[in-house]
């Protein structure tokens, strides 16, 4: 359900809003690995809290310092082969590699390179068959293998490793990123997980290596925004809006959204025409009587279940008795989809809170 809201304009912010300390924290993490000293990060928090976006723009500022990285996603949609975020990591890094002087760079660990990217195998050869190793043995040498070559291409330049959505992960991802994590402290890599907290380890075949992972790992939990930060968020979305009119938001309205707990909310400059009193403006040196107003355009996506607190947090916020309060119009979405991980309905809708 879509929540739309418009009234009177009465401004323009930074992105990352509240994320400022996890930043700083991820940014000294880096400053070791440039120094040999590699760390693991984890991020967590609910859906919709911006797991990814701190780290997304992370990778960005790491790579104005000169840091190369790569990114592995997981997937819900099922069909997805073990080690997926690992093969996406690989197949970003074999594009930025000479593939053919791998194999003597990797030795005996190129085939097993090759065997998380079969279309490597032309160039680094082919594992032995399963039936050849114990399946122990075969999980080590693949494990061995990815962290010769992630030390290899760290050797080269700093590297940033991120895997997101891990609560959707296979367990031998988790194991293969449980292995990486004990070379990191001697390697100029710093690796960054992102998962919700509560989704993976309501799988048990996860808890076991998350356990182990954060007992290695500097823990980023991120928490819900702050009434400022909300505030401020609102401001860094009203595109367009003129930044020497830093109330344009009544605090009111921000501070009713923040008890409702509604966070994901964009905003836009728009004009219109309500009851306002008719503006006259000069349009190629003749005064015109334009009849339309700045207005503010508040979108809310919220589930079936979060619809009216979000119209009484608006109308209990924005209402001021003067004309130009606005109105609200409730809209039903036929279908929603997330994006990023393909989440459909509820579950690519940012909830209250998150």
């Amino acid at each position: 359900m879509s929540v739309v809201a418009q009234g009177q304009s009465t401004g323009n912010s930074p992105d990352l809003v509240g994320r400022a300390r996890e930043f700083e924290q991820l940014d000294a993490a880096l400053e070791g690995a440039f120094a040999g000293r590699g760390a693991l990060a984890l991020l967590t928090g609910e859906a919709g809290i911006g797991k990814t976006t701190l780290a997304r723009r992370f990778v960005e500022h790491a790579s104005t310092r000169d840091a190369i990285w790569a990114w592995g996603a997981c997937w819900d949609g099922g069909g997805a082969p073990a080690y997926w975020p690992w093969v996406q990591i690989v197949r970003s890094l074999a594009r930025r590699l000479d593939v053919p002087a791998l194999r003597d760079e990797l030795g005996e660990s190129a085939p097993w390179i090759a065997g998380l990217l079969p279309e490597l195998s032309s160039a680094l050869g082919s594992p032995p068959p399963p039936s050849d190793l114990d399946p122990d043995q075969a999980r080590f040498r693949l494990f061995d293998g990815l962290s010769r070559l992630l030390a290899m291409v760290a050797r080269r330049q700093p590297l940033v490793l991120v895997l997101d959505d891990l609560h959707w992960a296979d367990a031998s991802s988790l194991h293969a990123l449980e292995f990486v994590a004990r070379m990191l402290a001697d390697a100029p890599i710093l690796a960054i997980a992102a998962y919700r907290h509560a989704e993976a380890h309501a799988r048990d075949e996860l808890s076991v290596p998350l356990g182990g992972l954060a007992r290695m790992a500097m823990r980023l939990p991120l928490e819900g925004l702050s009434r400022d930060d909300v505030e401020q968020m609102a401001m860094a979305r009203a595109r367009g809006l003129d930044p020497q009119e830093p109330e344009f938001i009544a605090s009111g309205l921000v501070e009713a959204l923040h008890r409702a707990k509604v966070r994901g909310v964009s905003l836009s400059r728009i004009q219109g025409h309500g009851g306002e009193l008719d503006r006259v403006e000069t349009y190629r040196g003749t005064r015109v009587k334009m009849g339309l107003a700045d207005k503010v355009r508040f979108e809310v996506a919220v589930s079936d279940a979060f619809v009216e607190p979000t119209v009484e947090a608006l109308c209990e916020g924005g209402r001021t008795g003067e004309v130009g309060d606005g109105k609200i119009f409730v809209v039903a979405l036929e279908r929603v989809v997330r994006i990023r991980t393909g989440e459909i309905g509820d579950g690519a809708v940012t909830p209250a809170g998150a």
